[in-house]
């Protein structure tokens, strides 16, 4: 039987060669874990073959499980950078950030990369633009692609955080005086609201007062026993007087 010569055969025998070819590389991220609206962040993250001398690896210490650091990796670590895990390289390397972030995302780097060497290191840089407050879940995938098809040679690797925005000069206490405050206002509208019904609700009814008084003149036998009341004061007045003469 003779070797099979059908194009998927050629196509895994290619990328079981590649493979064939890889090397344990070193990643290492900058992802700043906070910001405010209104401001960027910077990200970045680098694959560094094992014998490169790329800048994260030079002063980051190597950890006890790792293969793919670079010999000259010792003490702390490089300012804003940290070990990230490690990858397959020895190919080149396709770097995307992926996220949902509140704003947007500007990339200042070529996405695909060479590591093709144990020498070699690459680097990515993007710009995250934070426009709200909120958390999202921010991802760098990390691919080895074949040269001539770009086809992944293995799976990505992934290098993932949480980042936090928070508006600026807005504390908890702040906000729980702002709260305090709103809540105060709508107690003082209400207040406010009673009130003016109340004397809306007075004005009304002094002025159906008024009115029934217009509408109610004295009735006549008011008025003739008002009329008839003198009279008889003054004869009872005139009958004390007589009175009083004869008992004299």
């Amino acid at each position: 039987m003779g070797t099979p010569t059908n194009n998927q055969w050629i196509f895994q025998q290619q990328i079981i060669s590649s493979r064939g070819a890889l090397f344990t590389a070193a990643i290492y991220s900058s992802i700043p874990g906070t910001t405010r609206t209104g401001q960027q962040i910077d990200v970045s993250v680098e694959v560094c073959g094992p014998e490169s001398r790329c800048p994260a690896g030079q002063a980051a210490p190597a950890p006890a499980t790792g293969t793919g650091v670079p010999a000259t990796g010792t003490g702390a670590p490089a300012p804003g950078a940290s070990a990230a895990g490690e990858m397959q390289a020895g190919a080149l390397i396709d770097a995307r950030l992926t996220a949902d972030p509140p704003g947007h995302v500007d990339s200042t780097a070529v996405v695909t990369q060479p590591v093709i060497a144990k020498t070699d290191y690459a680097d990515w840089q993007w710009t995250v633009h934070a426009d709200r407050p909120g958390s999202f879940r921010l991802r760098i995938s990390l691919t080895p692609v074949q040269a001539a098809t770009s086809t992944p040679l293995m799976p990505a690797t992934v290098v993932s955080q949480t980042i936090t925005v928070t508006n600026p000069g807005k504390s908890s206490g702040q906000g729980t005086l702002d709260r305090l405050k709103s809540a105060w206002r709508g107690v003082a509208a209400i207040v406010g609201g009673v009130a003016a019904l109340a004397g809306a609700v007075g004005a009304v009814i002094a002025v159906l007062v008024g009115i029934r008084s217009l509408r109610s003149p004295q009735r006549p036998e008011d008025a003739n026993a008002d009329e008839g009341t003198e009279p008889r004061r003054r004869d009872r007045r005139k009958a004390g007087e007589k009175s009083g003469r004869g008992s004299g």
